[in-house]
This record gives structure tokens, C-alpha cells and sequence, in this order.
């Protein structure tokens, strides 16, 4: 596939909802482009017009929203430029969080009360888990956890995870080249990104050493501006459904409650509409039907 514009290369692989992207290798990689990227037609000029057009908008979008969660942070996220099927690479760049969360959003108070951001074209990489484990009763199930009501999307929807946006490598690991091309980023970077949100969201130790996670799919999720590598992780030791697993609620905001549904169910489970986030949706679906 011919890398395209943010935009353009989105909207023709995204007509809403959720679309899977047909990956046909059995891991990914990212480049990471130098530049950075907010929206970009093929002459490479919109991006600073959108910035300079919106500046206002966006900083009053930012504030309001931050008024609403203090907890928002104005960090560096990685924003898809383009992802090629055959080899499984993603090209990003970096750009803002403030720019994810502000595009799309209606101001509610204020003198542009009602005023909408425009879509900016970013589009966050992300790494999501699909948990599963045998149950104490004999099924198979898939961990699933509720959002909770301050997340930027999906507030109060059951979905997968844990999950959260790739970050670049803060140090060298044993298992990257990074150290020497700080522009790529590998398959156990991707792991590493989501043990880390696996231990800080969930207090959950996963062990990709024994237990390395497999590419369950590639999804662009139009609603929430994302790209996400759905990666299935099998948990080794027989789970209660019954009971608790993970500490929801003690360490991480983002999630108010877990549960292990049961394969036999998900069908069903993915059909409740607004209780359940499009992304889970597809992907259950599609576990159930394996």
C-alpha cells in the first residue's frame, strides 16, 4: 500500500466504525518518522495552516477538558501516518495528546460555546490485549473491563484490555535496536508497551517471555481516532469467574470494573449495543467464532 496523507489515507480505510485492516504478517513494527504530525496533505503544507486556523479553538477545547479531568496530560503520543499489510509496518510521527482529544470536540461554555473542533487526522497507535484463560467451570473466557465515566472515549463501555498508546522507548532494551535507531520501534516494544500498561492499569504482571502474547488483528477505529494491535495473550492458570482478578479501581482510573465472560457468551455479549465499545464488538465476535 502506497503511503497516502493522514486524512485521505483514512478516510478511504475508514468509512466508520470499525475496520480491520487485514494484516497478514504474525507481528508488526513501527517506523517513526521525524517529522511531526498533525494532518498532511501530499504537498506537506495543511498541517501548520490547521494549527494556526484552530490555534484558539484547540487551547480552549484543551482547557475545557481539563477542567472536566485534571488528570489529561499534554504528552507525546505516536500518530499514524500509514500501514502497509504486507510487512505489518506502521510509518508515525509524533504529535500532541492535546490534538487527539481536542479534534471533534464541541466547546460547551464560553464565547465559542458550541463551536466544534475540526478532525485534525490524528490517529493514535495503540496496543490492546485480548486476555484469555480456562475457567474453574471448564469454558474459556476473555477478560473484559468497563471504562470508566472521565476516559476521552467509550465512558462507561465494556471493552478489551488493558490498552494504551505505543510510547517510544525511554531507554535501550536488550531486545530493540533503538539504541542505534531511535526511529524504529520492533514487535517486543510493542510487548514492552503492553506489560507496562498490563502493570500499571490492571496490577497485572503478564510473562512475555513464556508466555509471549500473538497478533490477533490490526483495527482502525474511526470513533476513536485510533489504530489499535490487538494482541492475544493467554493467561496459564485457571481463573474463578466469580471472583476478582485484578485490582480495578486501587491503581488506574481508566477502569471501574472486570469480569470474565465466557466464550459461549461473547457472541451475544458483543450484539449490547452501547454497553459495549465497537472495538469489542468485532473483535469478540470474531473470537467467538474461532
Amino acid at each position: 500500500m502506497d503511503r497516502r496523507s493522514n486524512r485521505g489515507y483514512l478516510d478511504t480505510m475508514v468509512s466508520g466504525g470499525i475496520e480491520a485492516l487485514r494484516c497478514t504478517c504474525p507481528t508488526v513494527a513501527v517506523r517513526v518518522a521525524a517529522r511531526s504530525a498533525v494532518v498532511q496533505d501530499q504537498t506537506g503544507r495543511e498541517s501548520q495552516t490547521l494549527l494556526r486556523q484552530h490555534a484558539e479553538l484547540i487551547d480552549a477545547a484543551w482547557t475545557e477538558l481539563c477542567a472536566a479531568n485534571p488528570r489529561l496530560h499534554d504528552g507525546q503520543i505516536l500518530a499514524v501516518d500509514s500501514f502497509d499489510n504486507p510487512t505489518g509496518t506502521f510509518v508515525v510521527s509524533p504529535a500532541r495528546y492535546r490534538y487527539l482529544a481536542a479534534q471533534r470536540y464541541t466547546l460547551q461554555a464560553g464565547p465559542l460555546a458550541g463551536v466544534t473542533v475540526p478532525d485534525l487526522g490524528i490517529r493514535l497507535l495503540g496496543v490492546k490485549a485480548m486476555i484469555t484463560a480456562m475457567g474453574s467451570d471448564g469454558q474459556e473466557h476473555v477478560l473484559i473491563l468497563r471504562r470508566s465515566s472521565g476516559v476521552r472515549v467509550y465512558g462507561d463501555m465494556w471493552e478489551i484490555g488493558p490498552g494504551g498508546g505505543v510510547e517510544l522507548p525511554h531507554a535501550p532494551n536488550t531486545h530493540s535496536d533503538t539504541a542505534s535507531n531511535p526511529a524504529a520501534l520492533t514487535w517486543h516494544d510493542l510487548l514492552a508497551s503492553l506489560a507496562r500498561e498490563a502493570r500499571e492499569e490492571l496490577g497485572v504482571e503478564l510473562d512475555l517471555q513464556c508466555d509471549g502474547p500473538v497478533l490477533h488483528g490490526v483495527y482502525a477505529d474511526h470513533i476513536a481516532a485510533s489504530h489499535d494491535v490487538v494482541l492475544s495473550y493467554r493467561w496459564k492458570a485457571t481463573v474463578d469467574p466469580k471472583a476478582g482478578w485484578c485490582h480495578i479501581g486501587q491503581r488506574d482510573w481508566e477502569y471501574s470494573d472486570a469480569a470474565w465472560l465466557a466464550k459461549a457468551d461473547a457472541a451475544s455479549w458483543a450484539t449490547r449495543g452501547k454497553q459495549v465499545s465497537p472495538l469489542a464488538r468485532v473483535v469478540l465476535a470474531d473470537w467467538a467464532g474461532r
